[in-house]
């Protein structure tokens, strides 16, 4: 092949040479993806990935290279790895590029990497090589990039490393004290598209499901950053897989403790009436039963007396005033109210200091 004479030239490739053979590569894939393979065995693979540890001076030439080589990491696993190994520290410098475009595509390259390597069941093993935690605090510097497919595309990435490595609290801790749950909950206000169609909304609703899932600690971060108030405004978008998330968080979030119950029915006004309402905006039998779910466990967590009351005597839905566990709960927080009022009547020691 033609490409591959130009590594054997006598004197050292010239960029113009190189742009020129990257400019053919190019157009021919974009009408022949099978070409990409080819070159990838010809040797074209070796010769790219040389010249782009060389281009950094070049500007020009270099967001060229990092865009073939983003096409030709999604044709095969091995080419993932392979460039994996010698563009790293590349990849790691240009991050935080002035370049709006490196930038971009740099994030790409990384989201690319690891896309094609997780589809392979083959090659699942090298995504331990690819450490997010080294690229964290790059990406959560990036979510407040001016242009917007950076700060979205840095987002979903975060997104991903939070789901896919639950068992990395280090990677977690490290998000949730940079204020990675603030920065997720700031992306959910502003959304003015339909819900059901922003890429970012899904993938951050997973996310908060897995940090409020892992620590009581983070569910309580979560609270006091207006969470409850921003996830449960989602709902008047009807989407299936929006809601089921949403009410996955709640649900993970009262599991915790009656104090966690509190105060997702305390500090957003009507917490139970929007979730009951949401039988009428998504028309899911599977959705509606779990929203019943959820509102009974919310319901049985929740020790507040007077949100209760005003719930329980207020709603008309027979699925719930029917509900011999919900009526008899409440009773019993009545019972236990009646008895810490007694004790500081009369001056008795609260419970649980005797």
């Amino acid at each position: 092949m033609k490409i591959v004479e130009l590594q054997k030239h006598d004197n050292a490739t010239s960029n113009i040479e190189q742009l020129l053979c990257l400019l053919l590569f190019y157009y021919i894939e974009k009408e022949q993806p099978m070409f990409g393979k080819v070159a990838i065995k010809s040797g074209f693979l070796d010769l790219l990935l040389d010249c782009y540890q060389i281009s950094e001076h070049n500007l020009l030439l270099t967001k060229f290279l990092i865009r073939v080589v983003v096409r030709l990491v999604r044709l095969s696993p091995i080419v993932a790895a392979i460039s994996w190994i010698k563009l790293k520290v590349n990849i790691d410098n240009q991050l935080l590029h002035k370049d709006t475009s490196l930038r971009l595509w740099s994030i790409r390259y990384i989201a690319s990497l690891v896309k094609i390597l997780e589809s392979s069941q083959e090659h699942q093993n090298l995504l331990k090589f690819i450490k997010p935690i080294d690229f964290i605090a790059k990406l959560y510097i990036l979510s407040f990039d001016q242009c917007l497919l950076i700060k979205y595309s840095s987002i979903k990435l975060l997104c991903y490393f939070v789901i896919s490595n639950s068992s990395n609290k280090k990677i977690y801790r490290s998000l949730v004290y940079m204020g990675i749950i603030g920065v997720f909950l700031d992306i959910l206000k502003k959304s003015q598209l339909s819900v059901s169609v922003n890429a970012a909304i899904f993938p951050i609703l997973l996310a908060l499901l897995k940090l409020v899932k892992s620590s009581s600690r983070f569910s309580l971060i979560f609270i006091y950053s207006d969470g409850i108030k921003v996830i449960l405004n989602l709902l008047n978008c009807p989407a299936e897989k929006i809601a089921i998330s949403i009410l996955l968080i709640i649900n993970y979030i009262s599991n915790h403790s009656a104090y966690h119950a509190n105060k997702v029915v305390m500090l957003e006004n009507n917490t139970f009436v929007k979730l009951v309402d949401m039988k009428y905006k998504i028309k899911s039998k599977y959705t509606e039963n779990f929203m019943y779910k959820t509102v009974y466990n919310l319901f049985i967590k929740c020790t507040e007396l007077d949100v209760l009351q005003n719930f329980f005597y207020s709603c008309r839905d027979p699925d719930i005033t029917d509900r011999t566990e919900l009526s008899t709960h409440l009773s019993r927080v009545k019972l236990t109210e009646a008895t810490l009022r007694r004790c500081n009547r009369f001056g008795a020691p609260a419970l649980g200091t005797m």
